[in-house]
């Protein structure tokens, strides 16, 4: 084998695997690309669901405030809507949860939600007997 013949032969086998180092690099890209996309995908539904959470949560909440200011019944409906979006919200997160901890969450969020009820509910009948009206 000749000098020349051996300097092609090293040539040809560094431009080989340089071509191979960068279809691998390519290939590690797409697949680095989906799975920042599913986790991203992922953790921004968990946001908004957390988001359309809060914002019935913080409805209810002041459709209450303004019971209590106005003694108007149609706030009580719409918190009562507020109510079953707030439930609805926290079941379809419920069956999307996987993670324990994120169980663990759910059920503190919704044993919380339970006591506020409690006391939502005692408040409202109060107001309704004309104690302070």
């Amino acid at each position: 084998m000749t000098v020349r013949s051996r300097i092609y032969l090293i040539i040809t086998a560094i431009v080989i695997i340089t071509i191979v180092g960068a279809l691998v690099m390519i290939g590690y890209t797409y697949r680095m690309e989906g799975l920042l996309t599913q986790n991203i995908d992922k953790y921004i539904g968990g946001l908004q669901a957390a988001q359309s959470l809060e914002t019935a949560l913080v409805k209810q909440k002041g459709f209450a405030s303004y019971y209590f200011i106005d003694g108007n019944s149609n706030w009580l409906l719409q918190m009562d809507q507020y109510h079953h979006i707030f439930k609805d919200k926290l079941d379809k997160i419920r069956r999307f949860s996987t993670l324990p901890e994120e169980k663990r969450v759910l059920s503190l969020i919704e044993s919380e939600y339970a006591k506020y009820l409690t006391t939502k509910n005692q408040v409202v009948d109060y107001l309704r007997s004309g104690n302070l009206y």
